[in-house]
């Protein structure tokens, strides 16, 4: 009895604190697993799949082991593109629904403008630290939602110390 209550609590506390339930990643950057390095096309979907399918850095860090066990030293747009799977989830965590990484620059657009995400603690942040970042950022609004850009992303791992400073607020 005495603890009958917390669990349903703690759930939907979670889940306001939730505000994007997806985050997608659109790029013109090399992210695959090359046929060169896992020859087998059937395999290279399966393991797309399993890729997708992971939650935490955790299991994140034993794909990436598991990888270079079965098939040696990783080609970079293999390591790049199991960077984009913590990079998703750490952008879902602070309010982004898409990324696009094109031309040298990121897009991260937020959730939508009616969202009470705008009313965050979380959100204040971000709006306050962008002046300040080490990278050349602005935002804008564009059909009700915000939208930061970032100019020099060239590769994934320049898109992930971005997320990671705002994380860091």
């Amino acid at each position: 009895e005495e603890f009958a209550g917390i669990l349903p609590e703690d759930e939907n506390e979670e889940k306001s604190n939730s505000y994007v339930s997806e985050c997608l990643i659109e790029s013109d950057l090399e992210l695959l697993f090359p046929p060169l390095y896992v020859p087998d096309g059937n395999e290279r979907i399966l393991l797309y799949r399993e890729l997708d399918s992971i939650t935490n850095d955790a299991d994140l860090k034993k794909f990436h082991a598991k990888m270079k066990d079965r098939f040696g030293q990783m080609p970079k747009a293999a390591e790049e593109l199991i960077r984009t799977v913590s990079l998703r989830h750490k952008a879902k965590e602070l309010g982004i629904e898409k990324i696009y990484l094109k031309g040298g620059r990121m897009n991260l657009f937020l959730v939508d403008g009616r969202s009470p995400y705008y009313e965050s603690e979380l959100f204040g942040k971000i709006l306050a630290h962008l002046p300040a970042s080490e990278f050349k950022c602005n935002m804008r609004e564009s059909d009700g939602r915000c939208i930061i850009t970032v100019e020099n992303v060239k590769n994934v791992e320049t898109a992930a110390a971005f997320i990671e400073e705002l994380q860091r607020l």
